[in-house]
């Protein structure tokens, strides 16, 4: 192009002095260009996490399987009957079929020693067995001694001791036995004899 066409043409464009290389001719500032879009990193998945459950409040405790211990008083062994010390009770339960093993008393030497006490083992022949009437209903009845069996002396009828029981019914006359009995003192059975509960029978 010729210089004088180079020059017409300047005339016609607008002068810019703000103009940066790349600005538009009219002065208009260039909308922004939008940002870059960044990819955003991708997220871990969310760890899942489990809630604990509070405690219980006085919550008993657990069950054991282990058999509670015996106190010193239950594994204690019983204490040994002293049969010296035993007396007479008054109430009385039928016989039972083991002797006590207490100090052996023949009835002779029972009827010599009237003031005997204590538990003792002998022995001797049924002569005789004593029941008391039952009264009848509504009747006045005199207070009847309690149920008891008379004993002698194995080699001799006579009678040489009395012992109170409930089962002298299950006695049987001219029979001999061994029974345990708790001396009393003395009775009066046709002159002053000796006599006790007996516990135990064995025949």
């Amino acid at each position: 192009m010729r210089p004088a066409a180079l020059l017409g043409l300047a005339l016609f464009l607008p002068a810019c002095d703000s103009c940066s290389p790349g600005a538009p001719a009219n002065g208009k500032a260039a909308a922004p260009s939008a940002a870059p879009t960044v990819a955003a990193a991708p997220r871990s998945p969310a760890t899942q996490i489990t809630p604990i459950a509070p405690a219980a409040k006085d919550a008993p405790p657990p069950p054991s399987s282990a058999a509670p211990a015996a106190s010193a008083a239950e594994t204690a062994p019983a204490p040994a009957e002293d049969p010296a010390s035993l007396r007479c009770r008054g109430a009385l339960a039928k016989a039972g079929a083991e002797l006590r093993n207490w100090p052996s008393r023949t009835l002779d030497t029972l009827r010599r020693d009237s003031g005997a006490r204590g538990g003792v083992d002998t022995e001797g022949v049924v002569t005789d067995t004593v029941l008391p009437e039952p009264c009848p209903e509504g009747a006045q009845c005199k207070p009847s001694p309690p149920p008891y069996a008379v004993f002698s002396l194995l080699d001799a009828p006579k009678e040489t001791f009395i012992g109170v029981t409930p089962s002298a019914d299950e006695l049987t006359i001219g029979e001999r036995v061994k029974f345990s009995v708790i001396l009393c003192g003395t009775w009066t059975y046709g002159g002053s004899i000796n006599y006790g509960e007996i516990v135990a029978i064995s025949r």
